[in-house]
């Protein structure tokens, strides 16, 4: 009876795993990486991105720049030539003024919001935002590298709980691909191993001290 189980369990599995695989295949975007952050040079580390273009996807470029916009209208599934395809990474702390980069046919802008697909909503901020959108010609992906992107901080701590959002064009209908994911960016400082050690040590004594208050 166990293996019987075991063996739905593991098919249920695999069936799962194909139907999110062929929805992520029919539903493409622009892929940001986690970045390479090289060695501190007068007084700055540079981070470098890497992006793809997946199967299935253009870059646009025939719609208005998206630089200084709050949001971009359209959101997935509807027709993007209203702005060129891009993407943004939120929130680089530490960034050192005139050093973004992007390859050949890329603008590059930095500010505190945005852009962001219209189906994300964005948040104020005083940390500012590397945004990168194509101005190029038609890019098609199958799949496409597109390059190194990033620029220099004065920090080199990376934070897993970094995001950005991409805007790519569906090849087969002219379409929005809106993505929204995870991405390492720089962050300040993490706490010392000697600081969380205290604070394990108050947590584990704030117990002692609930567990007595209960027994009395």
């Amino acid at each position: 009876m166990k293996s019987i189980l075991r063996k739905v369990a593991v098919g249920s599995f695999v069936a799962c795993a194909l139907v999110l695989a062929s929805a992520q295949a029919a539903r493409a975007d622009i892929i940001v990486f986690n970045p390479a952050v090289g060695p501190l040079i007068a007084g700055a580390y540079t981070w470098t991105y890497t992006a793809d273009l997946t199967v299935g996807e253009t870059a646009n470029s025939t719609g208005l720049s998206p630089n200084g916009l709050l949001t971009t209208t359209g959101g997935t599934g509807v027709m993007s030539s209203a702005y060129q395809d891009y993407f943004t990474i939120y929130d680089f702390l530490g960034y050192q003024t005139g050093t973004i980069f992007a390859p050949t046919g890329w603008s590059t802008n930095v500010q505190t919001v945005g852009p962001t697909p219209a189906d994300i909503i964005p948040t104020d901020g005083s940390t500012v935002n590397l945004v990168f959108a194509w101005t190029g010609g038609l890019l098609s992906g199958s799949p496409l590298a597109l390059g190194n992107f990033g620029a220099q901080s004065t920090f080199n701590i990376t934070s897993i709980d970094g995001n950005y959002s991409s805007s790519a064009t569906d090849a087969s209908g002219g379409t929005t691909d809106d993505k929204h994911a995870s991405v390492n960016v720089p962050i300040s400082a993490v706490p010392e191993p000697g600081s969380m050690l205290l604070l394990g040590t108050g947590l584990f004594g704030l117990a002692g001290a609930v567990r007595r208050r209960l027994k009395k």
